[in-house]
C-alpha cells in the first residue's frame, strides 16, 4: 500500500459516519467509491493478515499436540485391550474408575440395495413402504407459461407467482 492510499484509508477511518453523506453530482459519487475501494483493500489486508497468523497457530497446535495425541491413542488402545479381556472373562464386567469409565454399546448397521428392496416389496405387495416422491420440472413450466399464463387457453396458472426481483452491484476497479 503507498503512502497516498494509506492517507486516504486514515481520512475514512477518522471520518465520521453520523454526519451523513449525500451524492449530489459524479465528482461526490466518485470519491466515495474511492473511499469503499480502499477500505476494501484494507478489510482485505486484515484478512490476510488475520489467515497468515491463524495458519501459523493452527501448525504450532498441531505440532504441540501431535505427541499427546499418540498417547491419548495408546492410552485408549491399552484399556479397551484389557477391557475386552475382562469382558470376556465376565460379560457383566465394567471398568469404572474416578477418572472415568469404559462402556460398550451395541447397535446394527443396516445397508440396503434399494433396487433389490423395491422389487421386493412390489412383488409381495408392500406398496406403502416405497416412497413416491412429485415434483414439478421447473424450467419446462417456465417455457411451456411464459409469465405464468396458459398461452393456448390464456388461462393464469394457478400456483405461479412471478416476482421481479431487482439486484445493484458495485464493482471496484
Amino acid at each position: 500500500m503507498n503512502l497516498y492510499e494509506q492517507d486516504v484509508i486514515n481520512e475514512v477511518l477518522e471520518e465520521n459516519l453520523e454526519q451523513g453523506l449525500e451524492v449530489t453530482d459524479n465528482e461526490i459519487a466518485t470519491s466515495i467509491m474511492k473511499r469503499l475501494k480502499y477500505v476494501n483493500m484494507l478489510k482485505e489486508e486484515n484478512t490476510s493478515i488475520a489467515e497468515k497468523e491463524i495458519q501459523k497457530i493452527k501448525v504450532w497446535k498441531d505440532e504441540v499436540n501431535g505427541e499427546i495425541d499418540q498417547k491419548i491413542k495408546y492410552y485408549e488402545e491399552v484399556l479397551l485391550e484389557f477391557y475386552k479381556k475382562q469382558q470376556e472373562i465376565n460379560p457383566k464386567y465394567k471398568l469404572d474408575t474416578p477418572y472415568g469409565k469404559v462402556t460398550k454399546r451395541k447397535s446394527k448397521k443396516w445397508s440396503y440395495d434399494e433396487d433389490a428392496i423395491i422389487e421386493f416389496l412390489e412383488e409381495n405387495m408392500y406398496i406403502d413402504m416405497i416412497n413416491i416422491e412429485k415434483s414439478i420440472k421447473k424450467n419446462d413450466i417456465k417455457k411451456a407459461f411464459p409469465e405464468g399464463i396458459d398461452k393456448s387457453t390464456g388461462q393464469v396458472v394457478d400456483g405461479i407467482t412471478i416476482v421481479e426481483d431487482v439486484n445493484y452491484n458495485i464493482k471496484l476497479t
